[in-house]
């Protein structure tokens, strides 16, 4: 894959932005160029087929290799939420052989399979590609769908490899906060630690912490501000006014910001290369790493507010009242 071009794609964003008017435009400025320096012959409608027909619909595109359908690929106007078309791609993937699924507007590429359940598109991707953002690593993982490396096999045991490395990470960070009490008792008795299991606990947390690269302790609002990035100090403060007066937030801080009440998360925030809001499923009533979660994508932090509703309904769900 060359580098240089993804580069140069990637720069040009910021100048042609404000002229993709539509999704058409944008499959036509951003979205073809990238697959053009993956590889593939985005001109051969044997290998890059548009309008590809599943059922009584279409998705933009159905991509072949080895003269197999292998990837789905539904396009939306660089400003679209994504979460908003999640399951219109759902929709698509079971009724077809693809093994891969890309939701994407252009800049931000959620990559999706059936890890969890065959023929059953996961509710999470397994990795997600900034244009704009990203480094050595992403383009790593971008190359397994280079199209002269692309093997279904191999990617889809790299995208196991994925999923399951961010939700160790997900773990480790949850335990970086409150590690379980079985856990501890069965790290204190392989070490024959001398402490109390209660002292030895503190010391566990903190190594989990420093294994995600995360800070265990706990913060309140009145020394969140030196603790917090400014992005998160920003998100607290608005999700706190959406709770209130019904609820009194506060928060805890590892990998994600916490947002609890009465030490209950209600939604997470995740500051890194990209800012998202997580919120428990719908048909969720705790936020923890193994149970389904929305993840809202942030362009801006102050469009948590147009989420209002989500997060009181959530606070609600998790809170039971």
């Amino acid at each position: 894959m060359n580098y240089d071009k993804l580069k140069e794609l990637s720069d040009r964003i910021g100048t042609i932005k404000k002229d993709i008017k539509n999704e058409q435009a944008t499959i036509n400025s951003l979205v073809l160029p990238l697959f053009s320096i993956l590889g593939y012959d985005i001109h051969d409608p044997s290998v890059f087929k548009p309008q590809y027909s599943i059922m009584n619909d279409r998705v933009d595109f159905g991509i072949y290799t080895n003269g197999k359908l292998s990837i789905l690929l539904e396009v939306k106007h660089h400003t679209e939420n994504l979460n908003l078309h999640y399951k219109q791609l759902f929709n698509y993937y079971s009724p077809t052989d693809a093994k891969f699924a890309i939701l994407t507007n252009g800049i931000v590429y959620w990559f999706y399979a059936d890890l969890l359940k065959d023929n059953i598109m996961d509710s999470e991707p397994f990795f997600v590609f900034n244009l704009q953002d990203f480094d050595d690593a992403d383009v790593d993982d971008l190359q397994l769908f280079y199209a002269d490396n692309f093997d279904t096999g191999v990617t889809k045991q790299s995208a196991y490899s994925m999923m399951y490395y961010r939700h160790i990470l997900e773990l480790l960070a949850d335990y970086s906060i409150n590690p379980p009490d079985e856990l501890i008792r069965l790290l204190h008795r392989e070490i024959d630690c001398k402490l109390e299991v209660c002292d030895f606990k503190h010391i566990a947390s903190k190594v989990f912490a420093h294994l995600t690269n995360t800070n265990s302790e706990v913060h309140t609002m009145t020394n969140g501000s030196d603790t917090l990035s400014e992005t998160e100090q920003k998100a607290f403060n608005i999700v706190s006014e959406l709770l209130s007066p019904t609820y009194e937030a506060s928060f805890n801080k590892g990998r994600y910001l916490y947002i609890t009440v009465s030490d209950i998360r209600v939604c997470w925030i995740y500051d890194g290369k990209n800012t998202w809001l997580a919120l428990p499923a719908e048909n969720e009533t705790t936020l923890s790493f193994n149970k389904d979660k929305t993840w809202i994508e942030l362009s801006h932090i102050d469009d948590i507010k147009s989420h209002k509703t989500e997060i009181l309904l959530a606070a609600k769900r998790v809170l039971g009242y």
